[in-house]
């Protein structure tokens, strides 16, 4: 069963914007619109679930976003789930994709033939997956991610955040 926060109102359920609907003319993005991007900045994991909630995504109602110290949130189930529950139910429209840039922005012939020569082709799906997150962080608030960007942590200590991609 899925545990809906706000199980008495209609759900409101919207859809991101595309970049081209989006960008209808040029703006210039004050600072205190951006995403502060600082260490220390605080993760507004309040906002963000309501964000979630209101974009659609589900969650099991044992699922809870965790903290000891309010800096590193993690997922934990309040209870025992049976194995092959769904957890949480994130719409596709919520997926940010390479495919999906790729579509929203078209090709990058010049960013493609230039990562191309210095890492390969087999790159081109995180360049593309890069440049939409880099656009929504651009767009600050202006951002329909922008609770969830605003919701990431700014510091990573850990051996998983040391990939090649990151």
């Amino acid at each position: 069963a899925f545990h809906n926060p706000a199980a008495n109102l209609s759900p409101r359920i919207r859809h991101p914007p595309t970049h081209q609907q989006q960008c209808t003319s040029t703006t210039t993005l004050h600072s205190s619109y951006q995403i502060d991007l600082s260490e220390n900045a605080n993760r507004d994991i309040n906002t963000m679930h309501e964000w979630a909630y209101n974009y659609g995504i589900q969650q099991h109602e044992s699922f809870a976003l965790t903290s000891y110290d309010g800096i590193d949130f993690f997922a934990m189930a309040g209870t025992d789930i049976p194995a092959g529950t769904c957890v949480l139910y994130v719409p596709a429209n919520l997926y940010l994709t390479s495919y999906g840039s790729k579509e929203e922005f078209g090709v990058q012939e010049e960013a493609e033939k230039l990562i191309g020569n210095l890492a390969g082709s087999d790159q081109f799906p995180l360049f593309y997956l890069f440049l939409k997150v880099l656009v929504e962080y651009e767009r600050g608030q202006d951002s329909p991610f922008f609770p969830w960007l605003n919701s990431l942590p700014r510091i990573f200590n850990n051996g998983a955040a040391m990939t090649p991609s990151c």
